[in-house]
């Protein structure tokens, strides 16, 4: 009798895990969903914003009276423009951090889910953990091209450096605007905390609409 007890005590108890496992199976199922749309809304923002920089680059190239090259997939630069490229582009493995500590939390590329049997999930870039309330900053001088809100991206700051765009995500503050120049290490904005305390900024760097993996350009720590 003590003994079917027991064993009717034990299995309550594993019901009881495999009920809590399979609900936080469920709601990590569902956070990657909801981050994968998130990163797709990204995306889809970003490619809109390098396409419109394009055209408009070419479109004042021909008012300017220059001829261009007819490509139209990258940026039309002009003199200040090619020698603020040339320089992030001789920059690369030494350009600043986005944050001034932290630590790569997520690398760039396709991963296998931590805990999610075949679950996979792609970074655009690459996410940096930070300390509560911390500066994000530029990694480069360059021109402040959009600022914009992304569900489950939060705030997001677009830099251009010439044919090279920096993107910003997941900032609970901006505090730069469109047009604007900012210089190297220059604060626009700070990190987003969420609701589980964590304080992450997601960095991503474009060559016109070329993804590239951030930790080969910034500085090996």
């Amino acid at each position: 009798m003590a003994e079917s007890k027991s064993l009717q005590n034990l299995k309550v108890q594993q019901d009881s895990v495999i009920t809590r496992l399979s609900k936080q199976e469920t709601n990590l199922k569902q956070e990657v969903a909801e981050r994968q749309q998130a990163v797709k809304k990204l995306d889809n923002l970003i490619a809109d914003i390098v396409r419109e920089e394009i055209a408009r680059a070419a479109r004042a190239a021909r008012e300017a009276g220059k001829a261009t090259s007819g490509s139209t997939n990258k940026v039309t630069l002009t003199p200040e423009m090619a020698l603020t490229s040339s320089s992030f582009a001789g920059n690369k493995g030494r350009l600043a951090w986005p944050v001034e500590r932290g630590f790569i939390s997520q690398q760039f590329g396709r991963h296998n889910h931590p805990v999610l049997k075949g679950v996979v999930v792609e970074n655009r870039g690459v996410d940096i953990q930070t300390a509560q309330g911390a500066p994000a900053r530029a990694i480069f001088e360059g021109k402040v091209l959009t600022v914009a809100t992304v569900p489950g991206m939060n705030n997001i700051v677009m830099i251009q450096h010439g044919e090279y765009f920096t993107v910003y995500a997941k900032l609970k503050t901006v505090s730069v605007k469109p047009g604007q120049t900012v210089k190297l290490k220059e604060t626009i904005g700070t990190v987003y905390t969420d609701s589980d305390g964590t304080t992450e900024l997601q960095f991503q760097i474009w060559k016109n609409s070329s993804n590239m993996n951030p930790s080969d350009w910034i500085v090996n720590k």
